[in-house]
């Protein structure tokens, strides 16, 4: 009866044993299951999208290049790691979008903005020139725009 009922519903969970990724989210058992490279052919398509080289993405996610390198390869990696990676990328366990690409783009603008105006901003600090709040989000705001859609579009996941 235990197992009857288990192959009905499960929620939330995940498994990675030969070469096969298990994720169960309130769904039939029959319509989840997904190969491991499959899920990793749809994080690198997210990758791709987002023009994200291996070496930003493992700055981004504090992860090795040569862990990166195995998890693309199809390798064995640890749940941890394909959590980091695709938290960077706007995307679930799975593989699925989480985070639009259009939206994950401008958070990450809005990042690189923030770090930059506040390097700014202390250098004006110690000059004792500190930035109005106008002045500053103006500023933040350029940037943002750079980053998006200007000069500095393709140096957007550099990190």
């Amino acid at each position: 009866m235990i197992i009857y009922k288990l192959e009905l519903y499960v929620v939330n969970v995940i498994i990675l044993f030969d070469n096969t990724c298990h994720l169960w989210h309130n769904k039939n058992i029959k319509d989840i299951i997904m190969t491991r490279i499959e899920l990793v052919d749809k994080i690198n398509n997210r990758k791709k999208q987002l023009n994200i080289t291996i070496e930003n993405l493992a700055k981004l996610s504090n992860i090795g290049i040569r862990t990166l390198n195995r998890f693309f390869a199809g390798d064995d990696v640890k749940l941890s790691t394909i959590e980091k990676i695709t938290n960077i990328l706007g995307l679930d366990f799975a593989g699925n979008e989480t985070i639009s690409f259009s939206k994950l783009q401008k958070q990450r603008a809005k990042e690189k903005a923030l770090f930059i105006a506040s390097l700014v901003q202390s250098t004006s600090a110690l000059e004792m020139q500190g930035l109005e709040e106008n002045n500053l989000n103006g500023i933040i705001k350029k940037i943002e725009h750079a980053f998006l859609n200007g000069e500095y579009k393709n140096r957007l996941w550099v990190a």
